[in-house]
Formats: C-alpha cells, sequence, structure tokens
C-alpha cells in the first residue's frame, strides 16, 4: 500500500504476513508483529494504523518515527 500527498511518500510493505515495515523518505521503520488483519492511513499521511491478529492495534506516526500500541485486545 501506498499513500502519498504533496509532500510525502509513505509505502506499507507486509512482509509474510509478520512483519510490517513502514518506509518513509529512506528511513524504514519495522517491526514484528502478529499477521495484520486491517490497516489504514490518515487522509493527510502522518497516521497509520494496524490491527494485528492477536488483538494488539498500533498507531504510527510517520513524522516522528514512532508507533504507539493502543491496545493488545481489540476486538476488531
Amino acid at each position: 500500500m501506498v499513500a502519498m500527498n504533496k509532500q510525502k511518500i509513505i509505502a506499507l510493505v507486509i512482509v509474510v504476513g509478520t512483519v510490517l515495515a513502514l518506509a518513509y523518505y529512506g528511513v524504514l521503520m519495522l517491526t514484528r508483529l502478529e499477521p495484520v488483519t486491517s490497516i489504514s492511513v490518515s487522509s493527510d499521511g502522518r497516521y497509520v494504523i494496524s490491527a494485528h491478529e492477536d488483538g494488539a492495534l498500533v498507531l504510527w506516526d510517520i513524522d516522528a518515527q514512532k508507533r504507539e500500541q493502543l491496545s493488545d485486545n481489540a476486538n476488531l
């Protein structure tokens, strides 16, 4: 999945269903999580949210290059 606006390009790469990587301006944010069941990019391209099989709900702040796990038991 690639989200684009006038200022940036964000690429989401899901490899073998267990590794989620965000490539942003040549910087790679990589984390190992349970398989992704749903993913969405904010309209301004600043945030990505991912839901995972184990109930994890993760918010990715692309500009700050940080991730925050919002829940470990989301019922999605």
